[in-house]
């Protein structure tokens, strides 16, 4: 499946990813401590991951769900700020 083939889709994620930017620079700032920089590069990628009608197709789990192991520690409130 071609992103461009659901521009509605692409849309939603974008928004998401919008609001999960939100959240996550509340966390840190509410915090007063936290990596910004790491947080902002993977964001979007957890959000496709997250939400994307095209990652389904790796869900191995009998529930229906994927699994995402983060080693990007410096980048914890993205994940967070996802769930």
């Amino acid at each position: 499946m071609k992103l461009a083939e659901k521009p509605a889709e692409v849309e939603t994620l974008k928004d998401i990813a919008r609001n999960v930017r939100r959240t996550t620079l509340t966390l840190i700032n509410d915090a007063r401590y936290g990596f910004l920089g790491p947080c902002f590069s993977c964001l979007d990628l957890i959000v496709c991951l997250g939400w994307s009608e095209a990652t389904k197709c790796f869900a191995s789990e009998p529930n229906g769900r994927a699994n995402l192991v983060l080693s990007k520690g410096h980048a914890v409130a993205a994940l967070y700020a996802a769930l």
